[in-house]
């Protein structure tokens, strides 16, 4: 990294802008910050620091108040620092978090938040890369390729706080090694074999907790009263190793042996108890049908003497039989009786009806009957004169009505035509009005279309810069890769063609050949040719390494200038657009389309409402007209109405004398011809009564006469012993369902078999009942205990197998768990093994600060005679547990090894700075070998004599090989004498300022 320039506005004890030009310091390889104590030499090592990752090295970060005290109160304090890293060029801006006055009110103040920005130079112009503090942050971590505090102990050897490491104690030696070199990956090893023992540990566990649990059940199962507690004791005697396990296996294997001969005398049992059961349950069946045979003869005889009961109800079915077959020969007649009974009847409900009372069929009044149908006959005639004139009157009554309406409908028209005629004239002015405004908003249609051509080429410009700029921020780490692969090309071949210079002189000796003159020095004699060493670098391997450098270079040039060409597009795309994004530019083209389509639609509504003013003019024309032609067929109606209630009258006084005010003629004739149909039915009614009564008496003269051979002695009689085939066939069922009965009755009591077992003894059912269920019982006992035996032996089978199977599965997980614990117990520190009882974590971190030491050494073998030589020390100092990061001096004059505070001041500053240089090349060794083309070192040569002090500056200058520059922040008259190039620093009441640099040799 080199620094090239440094810009402070406002910052630390700088009230105004200040600018560090690094370049011209640079170029003496060594400088001197100089100036008073507090004038703010510190303050510049700070913003360089702020200007990279925002915050300021050692306790000075908790001073979060960065802006100058000096500078006004609206100042924004910004610094601006620009560094080559890996080849890129970058420039950061930022500014901390600070308090201005508030603009809106008098008193009071506004926090402003911390901003930084970060730009890279690409083809001489600077590109922006990202706006945003953290983005900055992480963007200037990368690609330095070190943090905060790797960077000051690197970069930066602050103000008293090299000498820390060297005199600080175990563990904040271990903090500050921890956070300069990632070790941080050891620790997670630790916590990984952690967690790893404790997963193993685990699973032994859980693979012990299921053998148990196997041998559990299998306690649980094989548990009853023969085989009672065998599995308990021997779980009770389970410890941590297999061999508990192996004799609950082999007590498990006898169980299950045992199990199974149990088992089979189970199943002689069972066989034995299940032929008992069936002996038993035969004579049940046999008793069961002794009883049935003789409940069944006992049901006989019970049956045949309840039908002998019966006999004579029999007896009187059949009679009645008998006489309905007489009966039924006088069906005939009875039949015709019925007929005239029921004619009869009907006849006398149609004359009641007729009368609307009960009246003697012997009365009938056939002149009075007569004479009523005549009346009403006069009385129908003379209405029905009538209805002709109630037509004709209803026919007027109905053209008056028409008329009247007609006259209703012209006055609502003739209203509505003048309502018309009065509207018609405000519509034809607001119509006026609007077609005057379309015309002015269709005049307009060409200027909007032009905007709207203007809006839509702005829209196309803007889409095509977000385009431009997205292809131009894909392109932008092309170029730096493509930038950062010729760099690396250039340094390999630039490598090797170093190393073919070194080794030039073997590939020259190559070509000599005895008594040829040398192409150096031109001796024909080669006593002493140069050997090679087998590492010389070929001309085809340096022109290999050029033509790869040439491609890099083509592939960058091209990149960079479709980036050119990228970037024109996107200048020329940004004038079109005018700063607009693409939904800006968008709305302004919906905007213009809205204003053409307002403009369209205006020139179509002014030719609608041109046709509609003439629309108007000629409505008003029409209106004049309609009424006057309405007020011409008002008075038409009016007339004709007149004539019309005359005539109607007439007819309504000719109607009045014969019917009666509010009466209908129709329903009247209605009404006179139902009175003329009911006197004649009631005629016809009285005669048909009077044939009926005739023809009755006629049906009981005949059937008298024939029922007086016969022994029934009335009609009465004769229909009481009739009956239906329906009650006559239900009286021969009854009759021969009794004989069936009584035959099947007389069956069962003679057959022979029922009436040997109704000779038997009664069976005790209930005794062999009981005896038959209880060697059922036995039998199912029987069969409970073999299927448990037999069940119990398959599961016990089943756990001994998943038993061998977790036994087999075990020894593994021992070992494993074994394994792990002895791994991670060494890497804690707490295994035996472990001698120096460290951790792994903590043992990098010692042989880091062993790296460290032996580094700090190269730098100390040049000061002060090389008397002092640092030492490693891991044994255990006061408070560090584990050891391994002690630090020792060891004294060459003495030869003894002494404590770092007993060092004086200025050994105590050189040897520091050592450890410092040391551990800061190592660290740069650690990040990937980032080239630190700029160092700092803040005071602290006070303390040294001015033989030390030459020694010192000899070390340092020896840190400008490779170009490498050394900047030095002290206040010392002698140092000013030692290094031309300086940059002062002065102090005022108004705050420091910088004077440019300058040498004291052009100076003086």
């Amino acid at each position: 990294m080199r620094v090239h320039s440094l810009e402070m506005t406002a910052f630390g004890p700088f009230a105004g802008t200040e600018v560090i030009d690094f370049d011209a310091l640079s170029d003496a390889g060594i400088f001197l910050l100089t100036g008073q104590t507090g004038a703010g030499k510190t303050t510049i090592l700070d913003a360089i620091c702020f200007g990279l990752f925002g915050s300021v090295p050692g306790a000075r970060n908790g001073a979060k108040d960065l802006k100058s005290h000096h500078a006004t109160a609206d100042s924004v304090p910004v610094v601006v620092l620009e560094v080559t890293v890996r080849g890129r060029r970058l420039r950061t801006r930022r500014s901390p978090s600070w308090r201005r006055p508030s603009r809106r009110a008098g008193l009071g103040y506004v926090d402003q938040h911390a901003r930084a920005s970060v730009e890279e130079l690409v083809d001489g112009e600077w590109v922006a890369l990202s706006a945003r503090v953290d983005d900055v942050s992480l963007l200037v971590t990368r690609v330095l390729g070190m943090n905060r505090e790797q960077f000051c102990q690197v970069v930066m050897l602050p103000q008293g706080l090299f000498q820390t490491f060297l005199r600080a104690g175990a563990k904040e030696r271990h903090d500050v090694l921890e956070s300069l070199f990632e070790t941080t990956r050891f620790g997670r090893i630790e916590a990984y074999l952690t967690d790893h023992r404790r997963g193993c540990e685990r699973a032994v566990d859980a693979q012990r907790a299921a053998i148990c649990q196997l041998l559990a059940r299998a306690d649980e199962v094989g548990t009853d009263e023969t085989h009672a507690q065998r599995l308990t004791s021997a779980l009770g005697e389970l410890d941590a190793g297999s061999g508990g396990f192996a004799e609950a296996r082999g007590q498990l294997a006898a169980l299950v042996e045992e199990t199974g001969a149990d088992a089979f005398v189970a199943r002689q049992e069972e066989a034995t108890a299940t032929s008992e059961a069936k002996d038993r349950r035969h004579a049940l069946d046999a008793a069961r049908d002794l009883d049935e045979r003789q409940r069944t003869h006992r049901a006989g005889l019970e049956r045949v003497r309840a039908l002998d009961a019966l006999r004579e109800v029999v007896v009187d079915r059949a009679r009645l039989v008998t006489r309905a077959d007489a009966a039924r020969s006088f069906g005939p007649l009875l039949d015709l009786l019925a007929d005239g009974d029921r004619e009869l009847e009907t006849a006398r409900l149609r004359v009641d009806t007729v009368h609307g009372g009960s009246v003697d069929g012997g009365a009938v009044d056939g002149e009075g009957v007569d004479a009523s149908v005549s009346a009403a006959r006069e009385r129908l005639s003379q209405l029905e004169a009538m209805v002709a004139v109630e037509e004709a009157a209803q026919r007027l009554t109905q053209r008056v009505a028409e008329a009247q309406a007609e006259l209703g409908l012209i006055e609502r028209r003739r209203d509505g035509q003048r309502t018309a005629a009065e509207q018609v004239p405000g519509l034809l002015a607001e119509a006026r009005g609007q077609l005057l405004v379309q015309s002015r908003l269709g005049s307009t249609l060409a200027t909007v279309q032009l905007a709207l051509s203007g809006a839509e080429a702005r829209a196309v410009a803007a889409h095509e810069e977000v385009r431009v700029f997205t292809e131009l921020t894909r392109l932008t780490p092309q170029i730096r890769i493509a930038l950062d692969c010729q760099l690396s090309a250039r340094s390999r071949w630039l490598d090797l063609r170093e190393e073919r210079l070194q080794g030039m002189a073997a590939e020259l000796a190559g070509r000599l050949a005895d008594g040829e003159p040398c192409l150096v020095c031109g001796s024909p004699t080669h006593p002493h040719p140069a050997a090679a060493d087998g590492r010389q670098v070929s001309a085809e391997a340096e022109a290999a390494a050029v033509d790869v450098l040439q491609a890099h270079e083509v592939e960058h040039t091209r990149l960079v200038g479709l980036a050119t060409a990228l970037q024109s597009g996107l200048a020329a795309a940004a004038a079109v657009s005018g700063g607009l994004d693409p939904a800006e530019a968008q709305e302004e083209v919906e905007r213009a389309r809205q204003a053409v389509d307002v403009a369209i639609t205006a020139g179509s509504a002014h030719e609608e409402l041109a046709g509609l003013v003439e629309s108007l003019e000629q409505r008003c024309r029409e209106l004049d007209d309609e009424l006057h032609a309405s007020d011409t067929a008002h008075a038409v109606v009016q007339h004709r109405l007149l004539v019309l209630g005359a005539e109607l009258d007439e007819r309504s006084s000719e109607l009045s004398r014969v019917v009666e005010p509010g009466s209908r003629v129709g329903a009247l004739v209605r009404a006179a011809t139902t009175a003329l149909t009911a006197a004649v039915e009631r005629a016809e009614a009285m005669r048909d009564l009077a044939r009926c009564a005739q023809v009755r008496a006629d049906a009981v003269s005949r059937l008298t006469r024939a029922l007086q051979p016969t022994d029934f002695a009335d009609v009465d009689d004769l229909r009481s012993a009739a009956m239906t085939d329906a009650d006559v066939a239900a009286a021969d069922a009854l009759n021969r369902a009794y004989d069936a009965d009584y035959r099947t009755a007389s069956r069962i009591v003679d057959d022979p078999v029922l009436a040997a077992a109704a000779g038997l003894p009664l069976p005790d059912l209930v005794a062999l009942e009981s005896a038959a269920d209880q060697a059922e019982a036995r039998r199912a006992t029987a069969r409970a205990g073999a299927d448990r035996l037999a069940w119990r032996r398959t599961r016990l089978e089943e756990l001994l197998a998943r038993l061998h199977t977790a036994l087999a599965e075990w020894a593994p997980l021992v070992e494993r768990r074994d394994l792990a614990v002895g791994v991670a117990a060494m890497c804690a520190g707490t295994s035996p093994d472990n001698l120096s009882r460290t951790r792994l974590s903590h043992y990098v971190l010692a042989a880091r600060l062993a790296q460290v030491v032996a580094a700090g050494n190269l730098r100390l073998a040049g000061i002060f005679g090389g008397r002092y030589q640092l030492g490693h020390s891991m044994a255990r100092g006061v408070g560090d547990r584990r050891g391994g990061l002690g630090l020792l001096v060891l004294d060459t004059y003495t030869g003894h090894r002494r404590d770092p505070a007993t060092l004086s001041g200025g050994e105590t500053f050189y040897v520091s700075l050592a450890l410092a240089l040391g551990l800061a090349d190592l660290v740069r060794d650690e990040v990937g070998g980032a080239e630190l083309s700029t160092l700092f070192v803040d005071e602290g040569f006070g303390s040294l004599d001015t033989q030390t002090l030459d020694e010192v500056m000899d070390e340092i200058d020896s840190l400008r090989s490779g170009g490498r520059c050394v900047g030095l922040v002290s206040h010392l008259t002698e140092l000013s004498a030692r290094v031309p190039m300086q940059l002062h620093v002065s102090a005022g009441r108004d705050g420091s300022t910088i004077r440019p640099p300058q040498s004291d040799l052009d100076s003086g």
